[in-house]
């Protein structure tokens, strides 16, 4: 995968960068009832912060695997007595690890290739009875960062790079939709939310930030287009996105959630 910007880029910046993710992953650790008693593994555990938290929530072994090797170096410094592991969840052969009473995937899910695949193979890794929880963006996931994008894409000059760029996402558009998918592979909802979060910006340079911290992992990775994009591609990018951030005057970003709470 040919990428001009990646996770492993802003490795040591996530913690200012991905503060809506973390966020959110607050919110789902505390979604859940925790006993105190379960084993779990942290799927695309990023720096490592909200698998510290998840850690102090229970006394049994925690792990965390992400396939960013800078992001699971550090986690793995910041937080020396949790284990942490390079892994490319989709490509994870599960016999690799152990089984885990709870699968804890915070900002990952829209990331599969293959949903339904990854989605078995998080089967797999849990014991009966066991439990994942859910953060994912809806397909609305953010209407003025979806908005500017567009209106990046409808400048002349990336018409294009629009007309080539093939979305990675995976999206669902409901709560209801998104409960069905689960339900096709033998999970059940213990509970499930659809959550709006504001986020108030002031200047161009938090919105851009906001954009550095997820969106631009996908909008700038060479895989998704199907033309060649320009080695100053993000320069020019984030130029026209400047202007438009400028020109709408955003002081606010509202993210909208999905946290569920699934057993088998």
């Amino acid at each position: 995968m040919c990428i001009l910007v990646s996770f492993s880029d802003v490795a040591t910046v996530y913690q200012r960068l991905g503060i809506n993710q973390h966020s959110a992953g607050v919110q789902l650790v505390n979604f859940y009832r925790w006993k105190g008693t379960e084993s779990v593994i942290d799927l695309g555990c990023g720096n490592g912060q909200l698998t510290a938290l998840i850690s102090e929530k229970t006394a049994e072994k925690v792990t965390g695997i992400d396939r960013s090797t800078k992001m699971v170096k550090v986690a793995s410094s910041n937080y020396p007595h949790i284990h942490f592991s390079c892994a490319d969840l989709e490509q994870l052969h599960p016999d690799a690890f152990n089984k885990y009473d709870v699968a804890f995937m915070n900002s990952v899910m829209h990331w599969f290739q293959k949903p339904q695949e990854t989605l078995k193979k998080i089967k797999y890794l849990l014991n009966p009875n066991g439990h994942l929880l859910v953060q994912t963006p809806l397909k609305s996931w953010c209407p003025q960062l979806e908005t500017i994008i567009q209106q990046v894409f409808n400048c002349k000059e990336f018409i294009p790079f629009a007309e080539a760029y093939n979305n990675p996402w995976f999206h669902l558009t409901s709560d209801q939709a998104y409960q069905h998918f689960f339900q096709k592979f033998g999970f059940n909802v213990t509970k499930s939310q659809v959550v709006t979060t504001t986020t108030h910006v002031s200047g161009n340079e938090q919105i851009w930030d906001a954009f550095m911290s997820g969106p631009a992992q996908a909008f700038f990775a060479q895989n998704n287009y199907s033309c060649q994009l320009p080695k100053d591609y993000e320069h020019h990018f984030k130029k026209q996105f400047s202007r438009i951030t400028e020109q709408n005057q955003i002081d606010q970003l509202n993210y909208n959630r999905l946290m569920m709470s699934l057993f088998l």
